[in-house]
Parts: C-alpha cells; structure tokens; sequence
C-alpha cells in the first residue's frame, strides 16, 4: 500500500512528499530562507510577545522565529538532530566491530538498527535527566515561580531533547516501524517544547516530566542483555528489578510533581490568557501520565513473570543447551 515501507524502509507517503516539495520548490512555487546565525544586529535577543487581549498565537510564532533566541533555539535543534545521527553511526561501527560476525548476522534488520539507536537513547535519557535534576534540584529555578521561570539551560535541555525526538522518529521509519503509542509519545514532547519554549512559559511542566528520561537506561540494558542472550544471568534479574523501580520512582512521581506545582500556582495559571498554557498544561500532561501508567503496569507485570517463572522448567532449559550433542 502507498503508506507502506518503500525498498529503502522510508514510507512511501514520505517519499511522495519529499518529491512534492522539491518540485514545487525548483518551479517556483514555495520559497526557503533561513540562516543557521542571525546576521541582523537589529534582530531583538528576545521577541517581544502578545497577551492579554491582544494575543495572537501565530503572530509570536513569527515573532519568536525571527529574534536571535529562537533562532539560537533552531540552531541547538539541528545540532542536537545531527549529532545523535553522529553518535548513532560512530556506534554502530564499534558495536560491529566489537561483536562477532555471526551473532551480528543472526540479528534482523530492525535489531541491527536498535543497536545503535539504544546508545542514543541511552545519551539521549541520562543528559535531560540530569539538567532537569539540575534545574529543579540543584538550581531551584521554580521554586517561586513556575508559570515565568526560564533560562537558558531550559532552552538547551529542550533543543537536545527535541533533536532526539526527531532523530527517533527517523529511526522508527527507517527501522520497519514502531507502536503507534510511541509516534503519539514523541508527537506530544515535540509538541510541549514547541508551545514552552516558543512562549516561555510552563517550562517547570517540561522539565519535571523529563526526569523520567532516565528510565530508558535500565530498558535499553535490559534489551541489549535479551539480545545477547543473558537473561539467566542474575545480573539480567538484578536490571529487571532496577528497572521496575526506576519506573515507579520516576514514571509515577513526576506527573502528580507536576499537577502539584500546577495547583499551587493555580490562581495565576487561572488568569493567564493565554489559551495554550492550558493544552500544554493539561492536556499533554495527562496525555504522558497516561502513557507512564500504562508502561509501568507493563514492567511490573514483566517483573512479576520473572520471579515468579517456574525455576525447574528455567533449570531443565539451561541443561538442554549446554547438554552435549550424541552425534558429535
């Protein structure tokens, strides 16, 4: 079908899309202009943004895109996009180096990719993790306000993760597909760090529910230690458990972290007219609360299974494997 992956793993839909748009721009029909650095001295370092009665959301899109800030904040997007491309190729070449041509061989197309995007992934986990813990914990950013609160290091922290997030969703087309539950994962940050940082506002929200990057650093050793064929290793039970506590220690504390400073400032939330703060708030909030809920429940359920595997069948396994072959 059209929608469908093409020979080189794109979907097709894309491709069509991509031809479309260089077509049209070879006859004339759409113009692009955009420079990596500002070469306006008269550009402002920060747009000068509408509310209250006079709010217009695309007008402070405009207005965000053509100040040195925004455009500052385009620039760490593209860096962040091509430097995990940058990582995901230097890791691919080490992991083939390091593994043996059989057992890279034996692997499918689709694990052959996850190899190196799980090092992205990992990176890409730990470093929003721990700027968020930075701002929140060490810096106490909002700790007076979390509606206006903003510096520079919210900026970078959102820029790396949303390079990421496209740089994620690339390697979900090109890698056969993924859960739709991921695009609509993905969709919903990219989405929050557009209407955060383009309005500076609510950034307390995006920060907090960063933290729970982190727990894709127990999943992806615990994906990398099923590949390779550890999981009666007790270091592969000790991961497991990590990861079923990392999930409820992060997954299931941030979001209600977050309604908790919502609530407190509530009153000035409440007259804020800014209709978006609300979606951003809000909806996408409970979007990704829902979705930590499910994926907790899941690892707890995989947790469970473990412990509670029948051990002799485990046992009667491990002899078969390494019990000698009579033929030979």
């Amino acid at each position: 079908m059209f929608f469908t992956q093409g020979s080189w793993r794109v979907p097709n839909f894309t491709i069509a899309l991509i031809i479309v748009t260089l077509l049209s721009y070879y006859y004339g029909y759409i113009k692009f202009e955009f420079s990596f650095v500002s070469t306006d001295e008269n550009s402002p370092e920060e747009p000068d943004l509408l509310y209250g009665d006079d709010f217009e959301f695309w007008e402070n899109i405009g207005r965000w895109v053509r100040s040195k800030r925004g455009e500052k904040f385009i620039t760490y997007c593209f860096v962040s996009f091509f430097v995990f491309w940058g990582f995901h190729l230097l890791a691919r070449v080490i992991i083939k180096a390091l593994v043996s041509h059989k057992v890279y061989s034996s692997l499918s197309q689709r694990n052959r990719f996850f190899l190196a995007q799980k090092v992205c992934s990992s990176i890409h986990g730990a470093a929003t993790a721990i700027i968020a813990v930075k701002l929140l914990f060490i810096d106490r950013l909002f700790d007076n306000d979390i509606i206006d609160s903003y510096n520079v290091w919210c900026d970078i922290l959102f820029a790396l993760s949303f390079g990421y997030e496209v740089y994620d969703f690339f390697i979900m087309y090109i890698q056969t597909g993924a859960a739709y539950l991921m695009y609509v994962h993905h969709a919903a940050l990219l989405l929050a760090y557009f209407l955060i940082v383009t309005h500076k506002k609510t950034a307390f929200v995006g920060v907090t529910m960063l933290i729970t990057e982190f727990t894709v650093v127990p999943s992806n050793i615990h994906w990398y230690f099923k590949i390779f064929k550890k999981r009666y290793s007790r270091i592969f039970h000790f991961n497991q458990g990590l990861r079923l506590w990392s999930f409820l220690a992060l997954r299931l504390t941030c979001p209600p972290l977050a309604y908790y400073g919502l609530i407190r400032q509530f009153d000035q939330l409440y007259h804020e007219e800014v209709y978006i703060i609300y979606i951003a708030c809000f909806g996408l909030v409970s979007l990704l609360t829902i979705m930590n809920i499910h994926w907790t429940r899941l690892m707890f359920g995989l947790y469970i299974n473990r412990i509670t595997y029948d051990h002799k069948t485990a046992i009667r396994e491990v002899a078969q494997r390494i019990k000698p072959n009579k033929n030979e």
